[in-house]
């Protein structure tokens, strides 16, 4: 049983992570999306995001906090995923000083060593992840992978997220309330911070 789990989440896994590279080489987060994707942003509204076991860098666990702002912006996102990268590269400077309004909490998929590694690292790429916003919180999902596999993306968090919450690309966002109820998912968070604030 636990064998044929593992094949099951190695095909979604694979599958998920080719559309991703085909949804990823554009810089634009309107074309990553495909159009039978969008349909499915919809079929979570209304209902709570309730997902839980997220680290920080230094691989303490930590919780999620909706409460801080009266919308909170959760950002999915893989490393190698240039919209994903050219979207947060503009959060700190919109929502700077807003707080009350709004926070951003983005959490990787990636492996946890290879996303800990873009805070260490001093290149210019992932400059907008040095940038210190009291209300934008950076966090990796909690994987039961080995790490000895070196597995670029965690399989076992995607194969969630991807079955659970239809995230099915990436950058994938949801604007969830105080309470954790989803009241959107947005194709681009710069866009809809744009028009709500």
């Amino acid at each position: 049983m636990q064998h044929m789990k593992f094949h099951r989440s190695i095909f979604v896994f694979a599958s998920v992570l080719t559309s991703g590279i085909i949804s990823c080489n554009s810089n634009s987060v309107e074309k990553h999306a495909k159009v039978s994707d969008i349909g499915s942003l919809t079929k979570n509204v209304g209902i709570k995001l309730d997902i839980e076991n997220f680290i920080d860098t230094s691989g303490k666990s930590i919780k999620i906090d909706f409460t801080k702002s009266d919308i909170t912006i959760v950002d999915f996102w893989i490393n190698e995923c240039p919209p994903c990268n050219a979207e947060m590269s503009q959060f700190a400077d919109l929502i700077k000083g807003k707080d009350k309004q709004i926070s951003i909490i983005s959490i990787s998929v990636s492996g946890f060593q290879f996303w800990k590694q873009l805070f260490i690292d001093k290149g210019p790429r992932y400059f907008f992840l040095k940038t210190s916003v009291s209300n934008w919180q950076h966090v990796n999902l909690k994987s039961e992978n080995d790490p000895a596999f070196k597995n670029l993306i965690s399989t076992d968090r995607l194969t969630e997220i991807t079955e659970k919450w239809n995230v099915t690309f990436f950058p994938s966002y949801f604007v969830v309330n105080k309470k954790g109820k989803i009241l959107a998912r947005p194709i681009s968070a710069v866009e809809y911070i744009k028009t709500q604030l």
